[in-house]
């Protein structure tokens, strides 16, 4: 397995992207190209920045429901509210 890195932009692949893949498959991107070897941890890297952003991510979705959920609340009349009461018991 190798690590090789994006240094051209195409339709598929962005600068700068890194990837891990077999040993014949790099040889050919990189003869290419568009693709040069880097040692892993630059990969590892990548990958654990990627999983702290999906985090941060979800965590903002969970505020925002939970905001919209709460402005709903206010804007209902009394008989919806209590009607909603009703549901979550």
């Amino acid at each position: 397995m190798k690590c090789i890195k994006s240094v051209k932009q195409t339709k598929v692949t962005k600068l700068g992207e890194i990837i891990r893949t077999t040993d014949e498959d790099a040889i050919e991107k990189v003869k290419g190209g568009f693709w040069v070897y880097v040692p892993k941890s630059d990969w590892k890297g990548v990958n654990q920045t990627n999983k702290s952003k999906e985090t941060t991510k979800s965590e903002e979705v969970s505020v925002a429901d939970e905001e919209t959920t709460t402005k709903k609340k206010k804007g209902a009349s009394k008989k919806e509210l209590k009607q909603e009461k009703k549901r979550n018991k």
